[in-house]
């Protein structure tokens, strides 16, 4: 029984020896610390949404409203002196000779569109009423209205909301067309029935007027006009291009050290005095936040520890179990 005793306690000892050991050399001594080069998060490109263009209109003032009479109390029906399907938007001598509407049908993606182009190929023939084009000053306000069937009325064109409108350019190559920069007409879309194209303020010397159509069936993608909405906004990326001098805080053999970045210091303007107080307050170094690194142990000689354990542990057992009863 004796001899049994012993060899449990032998195999106790032995347990406790090894048991530490293995599990500290299994896991890995880690220290938190701070990555200056992460990985930035890939930057998420806007989503380009192509709304349908449906149909489009055009309307003209009342020429009753010009004379001493002014405007009937019955509207003049539609007379356009302009070929069928064409659209108009002009100026003579500073007044307003025509404005065009277009009807847009926008997805539930597209009402949360922050920007976007309009591009409107045109019509350069004199024969159906371009002139000057080139000449054109343009604004493109939004319509929460259905657009009516017209061409060339003198009522019924739906109330435009130009606060703010997006100013359209014409841009001769690499053919005539109209191009507007839909950026500031962003968090307004929704709702929207479509776009209405207003001559801006005129000179009273000012004369121009564009011509545009509406191609149905087979008609090539360049003479179609083009509505491109970017959903989303790109997000910056968070990575760190020129990474800061890192300050250690604390020196000691064996300890880990917090590594804490430190950012370039502010300038001031020449005419800004810097104060430097007298006792400047303790500075505070703020826990780091990041993954965690695996770095070596300074004493790798401390292993061989359970191993001197094992082999001094069945010594000290003998000697504290032996029988001194006997000679």
């Amino acid at each position: 029984m004796r001899r049994l005793a012993r060899y449990g306690v032998v195999l106790a000892a032995l347990a406790l020896a090894c048991g530490p050991a293995a599990a500290v050399l299994a896991a890995p001594v880690t220290r938190p610390g701070v990555d200056l080069a992460l990985k930035a998060p890939a930057a998420h490109s806007p989503k380009t949404v192509t709304a349908r263009i449906t149909r489009a209109a055009w309307f003209q003032p009342d020429p009753l409203c010009a004379t001493p009479l002014g405007c009937g109390p019955i509207p003049l029906p539609a007379l356009s002196p302009y070929p069928k399907g064409t659209f108009h938007v002009g100026t003579a001598l500073g007044r307003q000779t025509a404005r065009a509407y277009i009807a847009v049908t926008l997805s539930k993606a597209a009402q949360r569109a922050r920007g976007g182009t309009l591009s409107i190929p045109l019509d350069t023939n004199p024969a159906d009423g371009s002139i000057a084009p080139s000449a054109a000053a343009i604004n493109v306000c939004v319509i929460y209205q259905a657009l009516p069937l017209a061409e060339g009325a003198f009522a019924g064109a739906p109330a435009p909301n130009c606060l703010p409108a997006a100013r359209a350019k014409y841009v001769a190559a690499p053919a005539p067309h109209l191009v507007a920069d839909l950026s500031r007409l962003g968090g307004k879309l929704v709702g929207v029935k479509g776009f209405a194209l207003l001559p801006a303020e005129a000179k009273p010397v000012s004369a121009w007027h564009v011509v545009f159509k509406l191609p149905a069936g087979a008609a090539p993608a360049s003479a179609l006009p083009k509505l491109t909405l970017l959903v989303g906004r790109p997000v910056a990326p968070h990575s760190v291009s020129n990474p800061a001098p890192a300050v250690h805080t604390g020196s000691h053999p064996g300890r880990a050290e917090s590594v804490v970045p430190v950012g370039p210091a502010p300038e001031l303007p020449p005419s800004v005095a810097t104060i430097r107080p007298s006792n400047p307050p303790p500075v505070v170094a703020q826990r780091p936040t990041g993954h965690y690194v695996t770095i070596a142990y300074q004493y790798p000689e401390v292993w061989l520890l359970p191993l001197v354990l094992i082999v001094l542990v069945p010594f000290t057992i003998r000697a504290m179990t032996k029988d001194l009863s006997r000679r």
